[in-house]
């Protein structure tokens, strides 16, 4: 996966303000089937969940994601142990799916992603230049229709064969299925102070973290219905999420 150094951009209709956007792509490794999107902006969330828009327009997931060392994805970049970042984390671990940040200096690691970022240039963004857009849905509408095209066409170098036929003989087989709930991410809430009771707020809720870290920072992600609390990129635990009562969650391991 990887952005293009050229994005889109689109005219928000109250302001007449022009509003830039990134060109998220990714690709399959043998097949080169590629998928698209804007987004609006690089930052974690977004990128993550580029991903899962990615995954879904699949219908299945790759054992591994290769990233160009996007800081998005990865907090430490290590080919052997790299550290996520907490929400690209997450949603990878909801996927079942190993990330391998692209090595330094290392061009072979990288040329599938720049291969086909290159050809989604070429192809995708010289058709919709040109075009005036509205809202981020109009552009990704706009996109998901050019790479139905370039995921069809015939490529010289394979006999004919297109991404997609190559995708469902080559790729597709050797994935795995999606889980049976998309990954959720509700909120974030970074360098949260702990109180000197060892519990943090969020949502007019209070939860705990072990003791050692009273008056420590935390970082909270919200998933669907449970909470996770990082110290430092490193996951302490989680709590179902409680009522927006200012009432206390605590576990007894925290006290």
């Amino acid at each position: 996966s990887d952005y293009s150094g050229d994005g889109l951009e689109y005219t928000e209709r109250r302001t007449g303000e022009i509003v830039a956007a990134d060109f998220f792509v990714c690709a399959w490794g043998a097949s080169s089937y590629t998928f698209a999107e804007a987004s609006a902006s690089q930052k974690t969330r977004d990128f993550a969940f580029s991903h899962v828009h990615g995954l879904n327009f699949f219908g299945v997931a790759p054992f591994a994601f290769v990233l160009d060392n996007a800081k998005s994805g990865v907090k430490k970049s290590d080919r052997y142990d790299p550290v996520a970042n907490p929400v690209y984390g997450k949603m990878a671990e909801h996927y079942h799916v190993a990330f391998l940040p692209a090595r330094v200096r290392k061009p072979q690691d990288k040329a599938i992603a720049e291969s086909a970022v290159l050809q989604a240039q070429r192809f995708i963004l010289a058709r919709l230049r040109n075009r005036q857009f509205f809202s981020l849905d109009e552009i990704n509408v706009a996109i998901r229709e050019e790479l139905e095209v370039l995921n069809n066409r015939p490529m010289k170098e394979y006999g004919g064969q297109s991404r997609r036929q190559r995708f469902e003989e080559i790729d597709k087989p050797y994935a795995q299925p999606l889980p049976a709930e998309p990954f959720m991410l509700s909120a974030v809430k970074l360098d949260v102070r702990v109180g000197p009771n060892y519990h943090v707020r969020f949502e007019d809720h209070f939860y705990s973290v072990p003791y050692r870290l009273a008056t420590h920072r935390v970082d909270i992600y919200q998933v669907g219905a449970t909470l996770e609390i990082y110290h430092d990129n490193v996951h302490l635990c989680r709590h179902q999420v409680g009522a927006p009562n200012f009432g206390y969650t605590t576990a007894a391991a925290h006290m």
